[in-house]
């Protein structure tokens, strides 16, 4: 069962190493269409073996994930620039380690980019557990800053064709669609819910 070998898309996890990575990593491993791999980068502490996400796999031994730390960063784009040079599948997509996916995120992904071949990032709805808000609003086809959230998956060929990157700034996430829109970059809102933020908490 874990001999699949992923190529379509990548989940990106910075970490401190909270207790909410589990359910985060949990949140991957539960995806109905396994065609995936997943990179987990400690900031500034040493990898963590997280027991009890399933009988039968330990993420650091199953092939889907990799796992490393960096030297500290303090910021979570930072980390993830840490992950984009080893990324090879088709897709990267982004995941907080306090935040969790919808099970069928991959298998919508592979829709909207099935039906959608020229665009070059896809962004789902994402939903607050805490009180229940939506972000983008429904009929909001472009992008505005903070109606957007950190919910989208990015063609890999796409980031490293441009070289970008992640900086440091309470709003990385739009400044990196912002500069791959500026380079060219078409984009879909699908106002598909494929990803939960489980609670909100600075990086730092």
């Amino acid at each position: 069962m874990w001999e699949i070998k992923p190529s379509f898309v990548t989940f990106v996890i910075p970490t401190k190493g909270r207790a909410t990575l589990k359910r985060a990593i949990q949140s991957v491993l539960d995806q109905t269409d396994w065609n995936w791999r997943c990179s987990i980068i400690f900031d500034g502490i040493p990898p963590i073996e997280i027991s009890g996400l399933n009988p039968d796999i330990s993420y650091l031994q199953d092939n889907h994930f990799i796992v490393g730390s960096c030297e500290f960063k303090g910021h979570a784009g930072l980390v993830r620039n840490v992950a984009l040079p080893l990324v090879d599948t088709y897709w990267t997509a982004f995941l907080d380690d306090d935040d969790f996916l919808n099970p069928t995120y991959v298998s919508k992904l592979k829709y909207y980019s099935d039906n959608n071949p020229d665009m070059d990032i896809i962004i789902f709805t994402y939903k607050d557990v805490e009180n229940g808000n939506t972000q983008p609003p429904k009929k909001l086809n472009n992008i505005v800053r903070c109606n957007v959230g950190i919910s989208f998956a990015v063609k890999t060929n796409f980031i490293k064709d441009n070289n970008i990157l992640f900086a440091p700034g309470g709003v990385e996430d739009y400044a990196f669609l912002d500069e791959c829109v500026n380079k060219g970059a078409k984009y879909l809102i699908t106002h598909d819910i494929q990803y939960f933020v489980g609670h909100r908490s600075a990086w730092s």
